[in-house]
């Protein structure tokens, strides 16, 4: 290629940005062309800043879309690249930058410019219009959490809406966790361990979600990392949570962020019979008292939640896995979920 042809600001590339140090963007990912046309036609070096879906919301990060995917403006990462670490996005020939075929650019807050950070009139690197809804293409693409407390069906709906979606399944490894029977035997002298235990596995997962870019199938979990602050302020003691806290903070700064989070939340009665009905031995000790404080844990967590959309679901009175009218209506609110927090109250739970 040379130096500039038809490379313009707002185009977007597969770039590799290999070696990285520290904290920096690593591997080849979706890129998006910054510096001015001015610069572009005389020079091989280019100003771009990365695309990812596995950005935290910073105000500093721009929503956008590109190739029918939802993500974010690395604007921290911006960095100088030579032309040589361009690469295709598909198998095509890479003569001309891979472009979408995206919608017009909304408008955008003071201190942001379409002119700089896209273009959609020209079918490239276009920001989200403003409310709009999670329609399918957009479900598809994203990482959607599922929360709740223990018993509430947390996997079996993960389970159905990666099916849904067509997205990658991302499952809590609990029974792995080799504290877990001790703790439920005695709780005082087992927190601390499976707690810590829990932590360490959860990051483990989800820094291979830090790694996915735009080109990403979607991700589905039957866990929020942030619910572990939950369980530890539950079951630990103060010295031992005040500990925990410090681990929690050094680790959770670099994770993502759910583009969704659906709170499943049920009468206690309710969890236990699924207890009950699931009959592990483990779970045979946990009392109805227990699950009174888990949660009301859940609930005052979930309603200071603010870090990702969210969908609250009383579902206490319906039944997702074996009633299909049910799993469809919810999904259907899914779907069209906006930003914020939205209550989703079916008509057999009122």
């Amino acid at each position: 290629m040379v130096a500039g042809e038809g490379v313009h600001r707002g185009d977007v590339f597969l770039i590799n940005l290999n070696p990285s140090q520290g904290g920096e963007i690593r591997k080849t990912r979706p890129c998006v062309v910054v510096s001015p046309d001015e610069l572009n036609a005389h020079l091989r070096t280019f100003i771009v800043a990365p695309l990812t879906t596995g950005a935290h919301g910073y105000p500093f990060r721009i929503p956008c879309r590109f190739a029918g995917r939802g993500g974010h403006v690395v604007l921290d990462q911006i960095r100088t690249v030579d032309h040589e670490r361009l690469r295709c996005a598909s198998s095509r020939r890479c003569s001309r930058p891979e472009r979408t075929t995206g919608r017009a650019a909304r408008s955008v807050p003071a201190g942001r410019s379409t002119r700089l950070y896209g273009h959609g009139e020209r079918g490239m690197l276009s920001l989200p219009p403003e409310g709009e809804g999670m329609a399918a293409e957009r479900a598809t693409g994203r990482y959607i959490a599922v929360e709740g407390p223990i018993g509430v069906g947390k996997t079996a709906l993960a389970r159905r809406l990666a099916t849904e979606f067509g997205s990658q399944l991302l499952l809590e490894q609990g029974e792995e966790n080799p504290f877990l029977r001790r703790f439920y035997e005695d709780p005082g002298k087992y927190a601390f361990q499976t707690q810590l235990f829990f932590l360490l596995e959860r990051y483990r997962q989800q820094r291979t979600l830090g790694q996915l870019d735009l080109f990403a199938q979607g991700t589905v979990a039957d866990y929020l990392f942030a619910r572990d602050v939950i369980f530890a302020q539950l079951n630990l003691s103060p010295d031992e949570f005040g500990l925990y806290q410090q681990i929690y903070q050094l680790l959770d700064r670099q994770l993502p962020r759910p583009d969704l989070v659906v709170y499943l939340e049920a009468r206690p009665e309710v969890l236990l019979r699924h207890l009950r009905k699931r009959d592990r031995d483990y779970e045979r000790g946990i009392t109805p008292e227990y699950l009174g404080r888990l949660t009301e844990a859940f609930r005052n967590f979930f309603h200071h939640y603010t870090e990702a959309p969210l969908l609250v679901v009383n579902c206490s009175d319906i039944d997702f896995v074996e009633h299909g009218g049910d799993l469809a209506d919810l999904i259907k609110e899914i779907r069209g979920m906006r930003q914020g927090v939205q209550h989703y109250i079916p008509l057999g739970s009122r």
